[in-house]
């Protein structure tokens, strides 16, 4: 009786972590999430794996930054720790289950695009990006980012089941 009633609660918390939906994060977290970037060690352009180590608990707060958080400052180290995070499975884990959180316009256009070629991507990705190939900002910043193989996303994408 003890056992089942010890699953049970641990069933219910559980059940109570995945139903209350997103963490708030506050501004203080994402100052200072963005002060620590600077601080974190580097390999070369991207980040080393000790930093990805460091942050990859930290990735609701990376989801929750907007682009008035991040208004000014150059986008490519957030971009950097996005690819560090994403060759890592729980990254991908964490994404896939959070991405509709994702606040910044360009963060979620290269998460969407990373998780697109790492794995059979989920339909809310497939639509995302099919959208943003609809928006020439946005198709135009994916050319940009993704340089000759531009052309052949584009058409995995646009093939992609929904």
């Amino acid at each position: 009786m003890r056992r089942i009633l010890s699953i049970t609660i641990l069933l219910m918390a559980f059940t109570n972590t995945l139903i209350s939906g997103p963490v708030q994060v506050t501004d203080s977290e994402k100052r200072d999430f963005i002060q620590q970037l600077v601080a974190l060690p580097k390999d070369g352009e991207f980040y080393a794996k000790a930093a990805i180590d460091k942050v990859i608990l930290k990735m609701h707060i990376l989801f929750s930054l907007t682009e008035k958080d991040l208004d000014g400052q150059d986008p490519y180290p957030i971009l950097a720790l996005s690819k560090g995070l994403c060759d890592r499975a729980k990254g991908q884990r964490f994404a896939l289950d959070h991405f509709e959180e994702i606040e910044h316009p360009i963060l979620k256009l290269c998460w969407a695009a990373m998780l697109f070629k790492t794995k059979a991507p989920s339909p809310a990705i497939v639509n995302y990006l099919r959208e943003a190939l609809d928006n020439p900002q946005h198709a135009s910043f994916l050319s940009e980012l993704l340089g000759p193989e531009f052309p052949t996303f584009k058409d995995q994408v646009l093939r992609a089941p929904q």
